[in-house]
């Protein structure tokens, strides 16, 4: 946990509001046939490093970096040259370590004009449709959809969820798109900017590939 100080102050003029984020560690193994109080220890977990207006953050723990960007977004060259920052003033700290996933995710959240009534009225919005058949085909308040979808180019997985959910009211749809890699083989920083350019045509292919297609051109168009 030397490093995360150390990373701090190579990233503070960007990322100057610093929080330790704590985590409990209980003990609640005993031998058998022996009764014992569990020891609770506090542990930093994670430090998180962000802007003054929270649209940016930086988390550092133990086998974890993260780098989160929240509204007003950036566009695609301007987050990836963000990250790649960031990687590389965590190499000048802690040297180039070997890398066990790379991941790169989209949480979109869109508010529709209306409450779709039953699942069969997302076609309006979205592909991915559920069929409720019979006596399921009723009013719903909210759906969960989760799919784990192969790739090869790069090797990975995308998770890719929907949902339906009422936020202050208003209907919202959530479409949550991550994509990642285990042991994606990087050695420097140009094959992890390569990487993370594929995966963002992965994660933008689905989300093209997600809404309806008339939707998407409303969308483009500012008038959704």
């Amino acid at each position: 946990m030397t490093f995360p100080g150390l990373l701090y102050e190579r990233v503070r003029a960007d990322f100057p509001d610093r929080v330790q984020l704590d985590a409990l560690e209980i003990d609640v193994g005993s031998p058998p046939g022996q009764a014992r109080i569990a020891p609770v220890q506090r542990k930093v977990d994670r430090m998180q490093f962000s802007r003054p207006d929270k649209s940016a953050l930086v988390q550092i723990g133990p086998h974890l970096l993260t780098v989160n960007h929240l509204r007003p977004y950036p566009t695609w060259d301007g987050f990836r040259a963000l990250v790649s920052r960031v990687i590389e003033e965590h190499e000048r700290v802690a040297g180039f370590l070997p890398v066990k996933r790379l991941g790169l995710r989209y949480v979109n959240q869109i508010e529709l004009p209306a409450r779709p009534r039953k699942a069969g009225e997302l076609a309006r919005w979205i592909n991915l449709v559920p069929q409720l058949a019979r006596g399921l085909d009723r009013p719903v308040r909210g759906l969960y959809q989760r799919y784990e979808i192969e790739h090869d180019s790069p090797v990975g997985v995308l998770i890719h969820q929907t949902g339906l959910v009422v936020q202050n009211g208003i209907p919202t749809l959530l479409l949550d798109l991550d994509f990642g890699s285990e042991n994606p083989g990087v050695r420097t920083q140009t094959d992890i900017a390569r990487w993370l350019d594929a995966a963002h045509d992965r994660v933008g292919s689905a989300f093209v590939e997600t809404l309806n297609p008339e939707y998407y051109e409303r969308i483009k168009r500012g008038d959704s």
